[in-house]
């Protein structure tokens, strides 16, 4: 009996503790979404739209199918290329810095302290620029603000133990500096940077539509062959997990349903990084520079920081992967573009 009750409980807290630690999430999250994508995608196509539309000619559920099976593949295709183009900084690639300098040597620390001490970190860098011959403060304007200006520096990353470039921050769980880094994606357990924010984007785009486009077709499959067959409280995702485990429920309407709530947590966290990544592009920030009040903005109209992300013909990319024939179009180095508000100067090292 004491068995039963504390067996919830520790199903709770694998839960919890799987959803707070960053090295378990980055090794669960990919397969979990493969997982979700292949089960709502292959039970929806296969069965559910046939199902819903067996009143109808043929040829409509055919078009359905095709359209659903697009939808799939489109974004299966970006996560690929979100999960494997490369966004870390290549000295070999993208050249060394222009200014070098030593802070001794360092114990690797953990994302969370590494990022406390970024500004501080950039802080220290000042003085070293304005000792340094390579450094021509006639590049920047007058009145600058060091912090920004420090900002567009490059910094000792002291995990890597070598400087990196400006907007480049290192990754613990990718154990590497990325150019124009945003965020880690545990979905395809990489960062977001300046090489894969058009799949991150195109991504997300395809992932409003297809969890839009389940929701519709799962509701009603749902009210028709799920709920008639279980209980209410089966409904609840904990009670479906360990309902379905001692047998109350029948197997595949335990996985309908995991697979119901996994779709409505897609929708949510999608629709709404959707948003936040709109913001991104259209200000050409990043989401550290938008949390930090970072005042810096690209001099670009709308098309150019388009282009930025995507390279030329960028509606190409919600169609296939245009990546390799048209790189984005900016400089993830030395950012000409970028400007403080209020002052005319770009801030770059040349």
């Amino acid at each position: 009996m004491n068995v039963c009750k504390r067996l919830p409980r520790r199903i709770l807290k694998g839960i919890i503790h799987i959803a707070t630690d960053p090295g378990i999430l980055n090794r669960v999250a990919p397969i979990s979404y493969v997982f979700a994508l292949v089960g709502i995608a292959g039970w929806g196509v296969c069965r559910a739209i046939p199902y819903l539309y067996s009143e109808y000619d043929a040829w409509i559920s055919t078009a359905v199918q095709i359209v659903g099976c697009f939808i799939a593949i489109e974004l299966f295709i970006n996560w690929v290329g979100l999960a494997f183009v490369d966004s870390s900084y290549d000295p070999g690639k993208y050249g060394a810095p222009p200014v070098l300098f030593d802070r001794g040597t360092h114990v690797q620390q953990s994302e969370e302290s590494y990022n406390l001490n970024l500004s501080r970190q950039r802080k220290d860098a000042v003085s070293v620029m304005d000792n340094s011959s390579n450094f021509d403060m006639t590049k920047t304007p007058y009145g600058i603000d060091k912090s920004v200006m420090a900002y567009f520096t490059w910094s000792q990353c002291i995990p890597c133990n070598r400087p990196n470039p400006p907007r480049a921050h290192h990754c613990i769980l990718c154990k590497k500096c990325i150019l124009k880094r945003d965020h880690h994606c545990y979905v395809a357990a990489t960062c977001v940077g300046y090489r894969n924010l058009r799949y991150f984007s195109t991504f997300l785009f395809y992932a409003v539509t297809a969890t839009i486009f389940a929701s519709v077709h799962a509701l009603p499959y749902a009210y028709y062959k799920v709920i008639p067959n279980v209980q209410f409280y089966d409904l609840f995702y904990p009670v479906t997990i360990l309902r379905g485990i001692f047998g109350f429920v029948n197997y595949v309407d335990a996985l309908l349903i995991i697979l119901g709530w996994m779709l409505l947590i897609y929708l949510i966290f999608s629709s709404y990084s959707l948003f936040q990544v709109y913001k991104w592009i259209t200000t050409g920030n990043t989401s550290f520079e938008l949390i930090n009040n970072i005042d810096i903005y690209d001099s670009r109209d709308l098309s150019g920081r388009i282009r930025a992300v995507f390279g030329r013909y960028w509606l190409l990319n919600f169609l296939f992967p245009a990546h390799f024939l048209f790189e984005p179009i900016d400089d993830p180095i030395r950012w000409q573009t970028f400007k403080r508000r209020g002052l005319g100067g770009a801030y770059f090292l040349s």
